[in-house]
C-alpha cells in the first residue's frame, strides 16, 4: 500500500478520542484540562468536534473545536502534534489544514500561554502561530480552571479564507461570552472567570 504523502482530517471516533486524551494529559498543563466526562458532553454538541489529523494511516495530532454560529468566529480548544511525532514539521500542515476547515468561518480564536522566557516551549508556540498568520488580541483573558485557579493567557486570531479583516473587540467578547457559556462552563469558576474578563473588556472601550 502507498505511504500517504499528505495529512488529513478525520472525526474522532470513540476509540480514537481514548489515544486522543491520553496523550493529551501528557502534553497539556493539568489545570488547562477538562475531564473525560467534560469532553464527552461536548462530543455530543453539533458544534463542538474532535478529529484526529492522520498520516501514514496514523494519528500524527489532533484537535477539538468550538464553532460560535453567532458570531461565525471558531474556537481551537486543543491543537497539538502527537507526542510520538513532535520534531516531523507537521505542526504548519496540520494548521493549514484546520483553517480551510473553518473556511466558512471568519477566523479561528487560539487560547495560547503567555510567553516565559524560563520555559522556551512558550516562545516556540507563539513564534509558530504568528509565522502562520495569528495575530495577538488585545484583552486581559483567562483560562478557567479546576477549583478557584485560573490561568493568565493570550488571545490569537488567524483569519480564514473569506475573511481579510481585523476582528473586532465586540466579536472576540460576543466569541469568548459563548465558550464560557458552552465550552468551559464545566469549570466551576467558569461564571466568575467570564465577570472577570467582561469587566476587562469594557474596562478598555
Amino acid at each position: 500500500m502507498a505511504r500517504e504523502k499528505y495529512m488529513k482530517i478525520a472525526k474522532a471516533s470513540d476509540s480514537d478520542f481514548d489515544k486522543m486524551y491520553a496523550d493529551m494529559l501528557l502534553q497539556f498543563p493539568a489545570e488547562e484540562m477538562k475531564t473525560r466526562e467534560a469532553f464527552d458532553s461536548l462530543r455530543r454538541d453539533e458544534n463542538y468536534e474532535c478529529c484526529i489529523l492522520e498520516k501514514d494511516g496514523g494519528m500524527a495530532g489532533y484537535f477539538c473545536a468550538y464553532i460560535a454560529g453567532d458570531t461565525s468566529v471558531a474556537l481551537l480548544d486543543h491543537f497539538a502534534i502527537a507526542s510520538s511525532m513532535h520534531g516531523c514539521g507537521l505542526g504548519s500542515e496540520a494548521l493549514r489544514l484546520i483553517t480551510a476547515r473553518y473556511a466558512n468561518c471568519k477566523g479561528i480564536l487560539l487560547e495560547v500561554e503567555k510567553p516565559n522566557p524560563l520555559d522556551p516551549n512558550t516562545l516556540r508556540r507563539i513564534k509558530f502561530y504568528k509565522s502562520n498568520g495569528a495575530y495577538k488580541i488585545n484583552a486581559d483573558y483567562l483560562l478557567p480552571g479546576g477549583g478557584d485557579s485560573a490561568v493568565p493567557m493570550d488571545l490569537y486570531f488567524i483569519n480564514c479564507a473569506g475573511f481579510d479583516g481585523r476582528i473586532s473587540a465586540e466579536e472576540i467578547m460576543q466569541t469568548v461570552k459563548i465558550v464560557f457559556e458552552r465550552v468551559h462552563a464545566s469549570f466551576p469558576n467558569a461564571g466568575a472567570v467570564w465577570k472577570t474578563i467582561e469587566r476587562s473588556f469594557s474596562a478598555g472601550e
